[in-house]
């Protein structure tokens, strides 16, 4: 009994797995975010940017244009304490 592969094995097992390759080119790697949430995804972003918190603090600092070089400190405190 021979078991070599031959050329025709080869194509064979390739046009076994042409179904399984459709599939996966259809595939989708992610689903595409509704507008509605992308909208508000891209609100946030844009409200946060230049957004950061003073770690010796704990305030919230917002830095405005670059241009302005202005700083702003806004205080976020829990009351609970």
């Amino acid at each position: 009994m021979d078991d070599s592969l031959t050329t025709v094995d080869l194509v064979n097992a390739a046009e076994g797995l042409r179904p399984h390759l459709e599939l996966m080119n259809r595939a989708s790697e992610s689903v595409a975010p509704d507008p509605l949430t992308q909208n508000f995804v891209d609100i946030i972003r844009a409200s946060m940017d230049g957004t950061m918190v003073d770690l010796e603090d704990g305030e919230i600092v917002t830095r405005e244009t670059e241009d302005t070089h202005a700083e702003k400190k806004v205080v976020y405190r829990s009351t609970d304490a």
